[in-house]
């Protein structure tokens, strides 16, 4: 680590570091003029100068809550290199600047340093975020270092083109559980055109390489994933991609929208500019196949609201309706019907029978009672319907001034509907694998305070949701009450982001940030000479950002965050050019 003066400090017992090198000055691709907090982001300032912003007393005790260090509950990105062998046209690592900075290597040593001081809170290391651990000369001695450890889930990211057999070895040996492949092509010309520098037969070969050595040792792990960042160059292979990951044996594929950067021209990659219905069809498409092959699906980016695919509806419109299929006759009734045709039973009166309801789902976020602690909280659940779900509602319960008119036929007021989302449930995907849209089954519905009147003299108040398919039947799947008084929130909250709360990124200079997405302009603190984890933990400046996110108060970089770039697709924001602050380098 580092001294806070910025000159090299001794090696204390608690966290140590080689980062001997002196200040260097910063580069920034894209410069914007700082502001005076790390998640200035687009200028927004709430909660960032001190802690005494205006904040209630709820949202300071769950703030206080929620940031408690409880044991095996994190999970710890670290960058061990700030180097990559390859200059994907969509990465930082385009601009020289980037791809020939000085090399910025952690040792071993203070790998298990910071290895010791996360290892008891720490759920899942992950042993790269914005960076190639393999162009990392120490990266199999780290292996080693955290297999000693025995995180419950160690994972890395790579490209797979330097991941030989020496290295193949070491993640075996190490325990690794998962690691994520960036493939972004199914076709050796595309590939070459998106991952420029690397060969999409070595790569390829490698994942083969691991997944045969994980089969003749006789494990499951590491589970392999294939991530793609779509674009317009790879839209068309996505059916390929996920063939490619059936015929070797990967356990997952996860798609996410390309993130623009400003100075790469990649605008016109962006599927944001392409036919939005021919979009949603490819990943429609893709989507279908994977559940046919089996292929987990883990992210995958909604489908742009347009006539043939509504968000709000889980079908898609050209689809042909499908009724339920007839069911078998039991056995009693073949019996019966014999009988009678041979004359040996008289005829029955035909009973109507009942039919059980085609339509399933749940209500399952927030699980107990809604607590406003900030303007809005998010519901999820899922749903499905052999014909498809035409829409979720969900509604309030009457009070006296409501006008007849506005009551449904279940007796509740409607606020609005749901919106369906792609990929999020992998959960009902297993549980219901014939049920042909349930790639589609998650739900989500944004639940505002505003929409909601002081209601009993208790201030709460009663909402469900209700899910509808295209043969007219109905479900109630679920009902909560909602507390509208926010002063006496005490159950659990909704966060936009709960990365502050679970997460921490450490780059290989030991800056600190709150997850690796998180492009700032600053860091959030250091892993300095001295410090424990606990104190990295409680920094000012990440307790301000907690408090703003209980609050509701999303400081700027939340705006374009890459980790919901697949669900605010029908906001031209969300694809905006910006600038990545990880190109912050040293010379």
């Amino acid at each position: 680590m580092v001294s806070d003066d910025g000159t090299a400090a001794p090696r204390p017992a608690s966290i140590s570091s080689d980062l001997s090198s002196p200040p260097a000055r910063l580069l920034r691709m894209a410069p914007r003029p700082a502001g005076p907090h790390p998640g200035r982001g687009l200028g927004v300032t709430q909660g960032w100068l001190s802690l005494a912003g205006d904040y209630s007393a709820a949202v300071v005790r769950k703030a206080d809550e929620l940031s408690t260090l409880r044991p095996e509950s994190l999970t710890i990105l670290v960058d061990i290199v700030n180097k990559c062998n390859l200059r994907c046209i969509m990465c930082h690592f385009t601009f020289d600047e980037v791809f020939y900075q000085r090399s910025q290597l952690l040792s071993p040593d203070t790998f298990a340093s910071i290895a010791r001081a996360i290892r008891p809170y720490t759920h899942k290391l992950t042993l790269s975020a914005a960076y190639e651990p393999t162009t990392s000369p120490h990266f199999a001695e780290i292996l080693r270092i955290a297999g000693t450890h025995r995180f419950p889930e160690l994972s890395f990211l790579t490209n797979g083109n330097l991941l030989n057999a020496a290295l193949i070895e070491a993640v075996l040996d190490a325990g690794v559980t998962e690691v994520c492949v960036s493939v972004h092509a199914a076709r050796a010309a595309t590939y070459a055109h998106i991952l420029r520098g690397g060969s999409i037969e070595k790569a390829i070969g490698n994942v083969e390489k691991l997944i045969a050595r994980r089969r003749e040792r006789g494990s499951t792990l590491p589970r392999v994933q294939f991530n793609i960042a779509l674009m317009r160059s790879n839209l068309s292979e996505l059916v390929e991609i996920v063939e490619l990951a059936a015929r070797l044996g990967v356990d997952a594929v996860a798609f996410r929208h390309l993130i623009v950067f400003e100075g790469l021209s990649m605008e016109q990659e962006s599927l944001s500019h392409q036919d939005r219905t021919q979009v949603n069809r490819h990943i429609r498409r893709a989507l279908l196949r994977a559940r046919e092959l089996g292929v987990t699906i883990t992210n995958a980016a909604d489908f742009f609201d347009t006539d043939e695919f509504p968000a709000h509806a889980q079908r898609v419109d050209s689809e042909p309706f499908a009724a339920e299929p007839p069911r078998e006759p039991s056995l009693g009734k073949k019996m019966a019907d014999m009988l009678t045709r041979l004359g040996l039973r008289r005829p029955q009166p035909q009973q109507p029978q009942p039919q059980p309801n085609p339509v399933i789902g749940f209500f399952d976020t927030p699980a107990d009672d809604v607590y406003f602690y900030a303007p809005e909280v998010e519901l999820r659940g899922w749903a499905l319907a052999p014909s498809g779900i035409t829409e979720v509602a969900v509604s309030r319960e009457p009070l006296p001034h409501d006008p007849p008119s506005a009551i449904g036929r279940y007796g509740f007021v409607e606020i609005g509907l749901a919106r369906f989302h792609n990929g999020t449930r992998p959960d009902v995907v297993r549980a219901y694998p014939d049920h042909t849209h349930s790639y589609r089954a998650g739900w989500s519905f944004m639940l505002q305070r505003q929409q909601l009147p002081m209601a009993a003299a208790d201030g709460t108040l009663r909402i469900q949701a209700v899910a509808r398919d295209a043969a007219g039947n109905a479900l109630m799947i679920g009902e909560r009450r909602v507390h509208l008084n926010s002063s006496l929130a005490e159950g659990a909250c909704h966060l936009r982001c709960s990365k502050p709360f679970d997460s921490l990124y450490i780059d290989a200079r030991a800056n600190v940030f709150p997850y690796s997405d998180c492009h700032t302009d600053q860091p959030f603190g250091q892993m300095r000479e001295g410090h424990t984890f606990e104190d990295v933990w409680h920094d000012p400046r990440l307790a301000a950002l907690r408090l703003d996110m209980v609050a509701g108060n999303a400081p700027g970089m939340c705006v374009r965050c890459p980790l919901f770039i697949n669900r605010a697709v029908d906001d031209a924001a969300t694809f905006a050019p910006h600038v990545d602050f990880s190109t912050e380098t040293v010379r």
